[in-house]
């Protein structure tokens, strides 16, 4: 039998004995590889990215050099209930983190943006939830294999510390390929176009920040690129499952809309890939927020987009990058371990519409130039 004991909410530990001539640990969630990595003198292994109060059964195989099954165990073990808010990532003072103080100023040309770069794209507007559009976070254990991240495209000058990346990692399915892995030291590796070769992993850009910080990547104006056109921590306003199943969130959201400006790029955003040169189109690291003057439970869309509404006024939210539509990001299931997240948190994970949000009743609060 294999010791499985629910550490956390969403995490469990198992552990497993040593084995004479085992090179080799697989780790399972039913029938979903977790991880794989070479046997040492740390027999344990904590599965995160788990959900509450939730049964498990894992199995942990113990392979010799020439990859044959020496041993297999499985166990069982619960998650406990959570008593308290999902944890947030990044510092509590941090841009993404901090609420929308009372009566803030709002920009001259608020309106103007609004209406032309979130309002006509309403009819699709949609929340990212999908494994193509979604960002995929990862946990890493100190067990899973290590890996110098090779780059492709930008940013290639900088040089990090290899990362954990545990067997189940992959980047979400579209074009962007993003991927944020949670080290077990507190950093965060972030990932654009990620790749796994098969021998190790490369990305078009890549950044090793931390998920306890500001939020934000690097300063581009000194040379770095992030995995986001904004040089935002990647998973920093990512919408997660959890979020919406203990109904509120409490950070900031990040957007993306197919019109962002050209030439001026907002703080705290310390990059942009704006592709207008309009005053109505918004740049990058503009800050909206939905009236608050608005009644978010009388609206007529479902409890989970209320959720989003709530946040959108208490803390508003953030334009991250250039998209192809009009779009909330949030969580992909990629990289849970053998469930839908979002199935429990009763969300469809197909990108569902967020058309009926009240976009009209957004507004675009005071700017300041970075990096000028």
């Amino acid at each position: 039998m294999l010791p499985v004991v629910g550490v956390s909410p969403y995490s469990a530990q198992i552990t497993w004995p040593a084995v004479p001539g085992a090179a080799t640990v697989e780790v399972y969630n039913g029938s979903t590889l977790i991880d794989e990595f070479p046997t040492s003198s740390n027999d344990s292994y904590t599965v995160r990215e788990l959900w509450p109060a939730t049964s498990y059964t894992f199995t942990v195989n113990l392979l010799s050099a020439t990859g044959a099954t020496l041993v297999s165990l499985s166990g069982t073990g619960v998650t406990p209930q959570a008593t308290g808010a999902f944890p947030r990532l990044y510092a509590g003072n941090a841009f993404i983190n901090t609420p929308i103080a009372g009566s803030p100023s709002l920009d001259s040309n608020s309106s103007g943006m609004v209406s032309s770069a979130l309002v006509a794209y309403q009819g699709g507007a949609n929340f990212a939830d999908s494994d193509a559009w979604g960002i995929p976070i990862v946990s890493a254990d100190t067990q899973s294999r290590s890996y110098d991240v090779g780059c492709m495209y930008e940013g290639c000058w900088h040089h990090f510390a290899a990362v954990h990346i545990p067997t189940m990692a992959k980047p979400s399915t579209g074009s962007d390929g993003h991927l944020v892995v949670l080290e077990p030291n507190g950093s965060e590796m972030d990932m654009w176009v990620a790749q796994n070769t098969g021998s190790g992993w490369t990305a078009g850009s890549r950044w090793l920040g931390s998920a306890t910080g500001p939020a934000v990547d690097c300063t581009s104006y000194n040379g770095c690129t992030g995995a986001d056109a904004a040089n935002f921590e990647l998973a920093a306003g990512m919408v997660r499952p959890e979020e919406i199943a203990q109904g509120h969130i409490d950070h900031a959201l990040i957007i993306t809309t197919p019109y962002t400006r050209s030439g001026y790029t907002a703080c705290p955003a310390e990059g942009s890939d704006g592709k207008n040169a309009s005053a109505n189109a918004l740049p990058m690291g503009a800050h909206v927020q939905l009236d608050p003057s608005i009644d978010v439970a009388a609206l007529n869309i479902p409890a989970w987009q209320k959720v989003l509404a709530t946040a959108l006024q208490r803390y508003g939210a953030y334009v991250g990058d250039t998209g192809g539509s009009l779009a909330v990001e949030a969580q992909a299931n990629l990289g849970r371990p053998g469930y839908d997240a979002w199935a429990k948190a009763g969300v469809s994970s197909d990108s569902p519409s967020l058309s009926d949000l009240p976009w009209s009743s957004m507004r675009v609060l005071s700017m300041t130039q970075c990096g000028a």
